[in-house]
């Protein structure tokens, strides 16, 4: 009577043992139904695999980075630091994988330029996802890598404090031979970007922050660049930015051969 009595006991116990594990693990999956992807454990990265790159990989431009992943709304955030531990690029892109079904999917973001990358140096490149609920980073890749010295290099224009008005200096970016280009390089300029080391020696931009380029025209030694509005409207008192301007726009076009004349239209 007693065996029969423990017997049911112990029979009891591991039914609530049972339902307790089982209902661990749909509460498990009904938290993972709503788009998340199981996490890494242990630090390993199990969700992001990266496939073009390996550590200390001297790199030329454009970069192509290549793997797949299982991540939050496909989204995947690409940081590159200079070797200051500074960054100077993010990014965020879309990975083509199926989040409902949990499956990995393949993803390839090309960089044909690395603002603030000197070429021979190395820089770091981290790619992650980030949860949700706290902006914390998953799936943290981190991976050294060193820039091509054959890669072209090439001045963008910005005055300094302290600078004459017609006088500005060249920062130099880095680019792929085929995309160091006078529209790459106006691109550059008009977007503004500033490393923070380069803004603590007190660069800056005399551009409007809201313009953006339509077109650029080589012709007879001519580059005409089309903006989408007209930058000099309301500085008819102000000719020292005016110069400012005209000097950064020309000064970054003038470096490339050819071009001896700059028109700037809108």
């Amino acid at each position: 009577m007693r065996n029969r009595y423990f017997f049911y006991t112990l029979l009891i116990f591991l039914l609530i043992l049972s339902i307790s594990f089982l209902g661990a693990y749909f509460y498990l999956e009904l938290k993972s139904s709503d788009g998340l992807p199981p996490l890494s454990k242990n630090g390993s990265v199990s969700n992001i695999k990266l496939q073009s790159l390996e550590p200390n990989q001297i790199i030329s431009l454009p970069l192509e980075i290549k793997g797949e992943a299982r991540v939050l709304g496909n989204v995947l955030n690409i940081e590159i630091k200079d070797n200051q531990d500074e960054v100077i690029f993010k990014d965020i892109f879309l990975a083509k994988s199926d989040n409902p079904e949990r499956k990995f999917g393949d993803f390839l973001y090309s960089l044909g330029a690395i603002p603030g990358a000197v070429a021979g140096e190395k820089i770091t490149l981290n790619l992650f996802w980030e949860h949700p609920k706290d902006n914390s980073r998953q799936d943290f890749i981190s991976l050294p890598l060193i820039v091509n010295e054959t890669n072209s290099e090439f001045g963008v224009f910005f005055p300094k404090k302290g600078s004459a008005c017609s006088e500005t200096f060249p920062l130099y970016r880095t680019f792929s031979q085929n995309e160091a280009t006078p529209t790459k390089a106006i691109s550059f300029l008009i977007s503004g970007y500033l490393s923070k080391k380069e803004i603590a020696s007190e660069f800056y931009s005399n551009l409007p922050k809201d313009i953006r380029l339509i077109y650029l025209d080589l012709k007879d030694n001519t580059a005409t660049i089309s903006l989408n509005k007209d930058i000099f409207l309301g500085l008819e008192d102000d000719s020292c930015r005016v110069s400012s301007i005209h000097s950064q726009i020309e000064n970054t076009l003038f470096q490339f051969e050819g071009i001896k004349k700059v028109v700037i239209t809108h």
